[in-house]
């Protein structure tokens, strides 16, 4: 009795260098938009956590009655936001990510740290803000600017009532469901 051949098993080299081709081609297409993706993801959870920031600091003020701050610093090393009681200037960011450190009986609430490696840019059109208890408004209204060096940026503006409206700059288009600025 004669024994029918085997069929061999597994895969030609042929069939293996082009499921490689394929994979190769699909790769390269996809990776821009995963690292688009991801910036946005990044600008999107900062952009998220300034409002969050700011909506603690303006019930801080309400419930304690005390006037409340909002310091941004910057340096190469990144950008800080502090969220603190006293008088403006009393508490400073200790860049990149130490402690803040106060003077007198101020104290911080809140603090945020952005380094500059963190591939998302923190900047502001004012240095501080004031959450007034009494009268429950912010001087002076600004605007955030939360940006990804791959172009994703969102704005988070902070207008006199304290209110926060998340805004996309013309020059960084594709938001969806988010207004322009």
């Amino acid at each position: 009795m004669n024994a029918l051949p085997r069929p061999p098993s597994g895969f030609t080299l042929p069939e293996v260098l082009t499921a490689l081709a394929v994979l190769t081609l699909t790769a390269v297409l996809a990776l821009p938009q995963l690292g688009q993706m991801r910036a946005r993801a990044g600008v999107s959870a900062v952009a998220h956590e300034l409002e969050a920031l700011v909506q603690q600091g303006r019930a801080h003020a309400w419930a304690t009655g005390e006037a409340v701050h909002l310091a941004f610093e910057w340096a190469a090393s990144g950008a800080c936001l502090l969220v603190h009681t006293g008088e403006r200037g009393d508490c400073r960011c200790e860049l990149p990510s130490a402690p803040a450190a106060c003077q007198g009986t101020a104290q911080v609430l809140q603090q945020a740290h952005w380094p500059a490696t963190s591939g998302v840019a923190v900047s502001a059109n004012v240095s501080a803000m004031r959450l007034d208890a009494l009268r429950g408004t912010v001087t002076p209204a600004g605007t955030v600017r939360v940006a990804s060096p791959l172009g994703p940026a969102l704005h988070q503006v902070v207008n006199v009532m304290g209110r926060v409206r998340t805004c996309v700059p013309a020059s960084a288009p594709g938001w969806a469901g988010v207004a322009p600025c």
